[in-house]
């Protein structure tokens, strides 16, 4: 089973539309732009059919290594996260079976 690569997903929309291969990849680009600046800004960004974008704020915590055996501070951070759509889910169930 091999990744799908943005250069290989920018070929299979070029062939798909009809499309230059720049295009493609420029159209691709300015997706992933879009969605990045939506969760920058604090918005969710939904593909309905597809799936969600969201960023969950996490908070300070106090974890343990095991190898050194002590404790380390973890700084607050932003996550992303991805839920996918249930129309997903059922497609790539019966792809499997």
């Amino acid at each position: 089973m091999a990744n799908v690569t943005r250069k290989e997903l920018a070929t299979r929309l070029a062939r798909a539309k009809a499309l230059p291969l720049s295009e493609a990849e420029s159209l691709i680009e300015a997706m992933f732009a879009e969605i990045v600046g939506a969760l920058n800004a604090g918005d969710s960004v939904e593909l309905r059919g597809f799936g969600g974008f969201h960023v969950k704020d996490c908070p300070p915590r106090t974890a343990f290594n095991p190898r050194k055996r002590e404790t380390v501070n973890v700084p607050a951070r932003r996550a992303v996260r991805f839920r996918v759509s249930g129309k997903i889910t059922q497609e790539i169930g019966r792809a499997h079976v």
